[in-house]
């Protein structure tokens, strides 16, 4: 008669162990032979973890190319300032005016009348009759070159009337301003026969970036702006005389050096601007322009530390 035997009971305690060291044998395994890797703990990850370049956070100042067709305005806004350069043509005040006070500027520390061609200075009787304004800065050209065109006389007008006083533009003066962005005078160096040479030429920084804006300063002032050894380099430049290869020479180019480059010209213009020479220049020189027949009104925000581009198209 045969004995029966129980079965023995398994220790499932002791089969959970072993399963688990198995599992983890194989999973080290896999890892090894699939270059795997752990994932590390929060304190590595922001131990390792550095910024090479500052995180834009907010809009502190920005600088507006309006696209007012073949003209230039421009807007500076800082924390505490609204600095005006040009108001395009006759025709355009209004559309300057209605664009300020979209960016909430209903008053303007600054006006700067570049130079006084019409594609510049036409709408500016407007903007002075109806914004409150602090000062001006205008060139005194030379009286042979005088312009007796309407626009002009009209500006003058509007600034007398206003019982403002034009200062003049010296190159080398420096405005800081309380807000601790400030804008120095690059050109005219000297007065000049051409008038696009008598064109305020200014640098304009909010922190670390800067940007450097030419009216229609051509080749010749460029030039003699590098001479005197000025500071021109910039993140941003306005290119002269809406893009005509009358300006914006290799040597200026080379020395201010920008990142972005901006281009104040009018869709299907007469003139051909910018000129394909131009657009070659940059392109050669790695830097990322815009235009306003393209674009639309161009705005570089900058929290003085790093830049933003935003375009209306």
């Amino acid at each position: 008669m045969s004995r029966y035997r129980r079965p023995q009971r398994l220790n499932w305690g002791f089969a959970v162990v072993v399963s688990v060291l198995l599992a983890a044998a194989i999973l080290i395994t896999l890892a090894d032979s699939m270059d795997f890797k752990f994932i590390p703990t929060w304190d590595e990850i922001f131990a390792e973890t550095e910024l090479a370049d500052p995180v834009f956070t907010s809009a502190d100042a920005s600088v507006h190319i309006i696209d007012i067709g073949q003209g230039d305005s421009i807007l500076i806004k800082t924390p505490e300032h609204n600095i005006l350069i040009d108001a395009g043509e006759r025709d355009k005040g209004a559309e300057v005016v209605s664009y300020l006070q979209s960016q909430d500027v209903m008053a303007l520390d600054y006006i700067i009348a570049t130079h006084p061609h019409a594609d510049h200075i036409g709408g500016m009787s407007y903007v002075i009759e109806q914004m409150d304004v602090g000062s001006i800065i205008a060139p005194k050209v030379p009286d042979s070159i005088t312009p007796t065109s309407k626009a002009y006389k009209n500006m003058l007008t509007a600034i007398q009337q206003k019982g403002l006083k034009i200062k003049l533009p010296k190159a080398g003066d420096v405005y800081n301003l309380e807000d601790g962005s400030q804008f120095t005078i690059l050109g005219p160096v000297e007065p000049s026969t051409e008038m696009n040479n008598n064109s305020v030429v200014l640098k304009f920084e909010y922190g670390d970036i800067s940007f450097v804006l030419t009216g229609d300063c051509e080749k010749d002032m460029e030039n003699e702006i590098l001479e005197t050894g000025a500071d021109v380099s910039a993140d941003v430049l306005k290119l002269g005389h809406h893009g005509s290869n009358t300006s914006t020479g290799k040597a200026w180019l080379t020395t201010v050096s920008p990142s972005y480059a901006a281009i104040s010209c009018g869709k299907d213009n007469s003139y051909g601007h910018p000129h394909k020479e131009v657009v070659s220049r940059l392109k050669e020189a790695g830097v990322t322009y815009y235009r306003t027949d393209l674009a639309g009104t161009i705005i570089f925000e900058t929290d003085g530390t790093a830049i933003q581009v935003k375009t209306e198209k």
